[in-house]
């Protein structure tokens, strides 16, 4: 039996793994991405203290490697660099601000 006849024969079964394994996956992104938040909120301000003002794409790809770190093993199948990007842009739309009210995070 060949894989195309197994799934045609089983195609409702698979659909409902499929189906279950999306939710699954949804939910624990969901749940991760708070945490996720933070973490990334925390590591542009390491960046931003460990490189200051000039290191260009130095600091968007050291905040990516150290996030990528965080992610559980499974999650990393799904998640994009793109992804991330968008992740740490908006942690750093809500740090300057922040950093600007108060920069004792910034200070060495």
């Amino acid at each position: 039996m060949s894989i195309l006849d197994f799934l045609a024969a089983n195609w409702d079964s698979v659909a409902v793994v499929i189906v279950m394994i999306a939710v699954v996956v949804s939910l624990i992104v969901k749940k991760q991405c708070g945490l996720l938040n933070k973490i990334a909120f925390a590591l542009v301000t390491w960046a931003e203290r460990a490189y200051g003002g000039s290191a260009g794409q130095l600091k968007p790809v050291a905040v990516i490697e150290k996030i990528y770190l965080h992610i559980p093993a499974i999650i990393r199948v799904f998640v994009i660099i793109n992804m991330l990007a968008q992740l740490i842009e908006k942690a750093l739309t809500e740090a300057k601000p922040r950093w600007e009210s108060d920069p004792t995070p910034l200070s060495n």
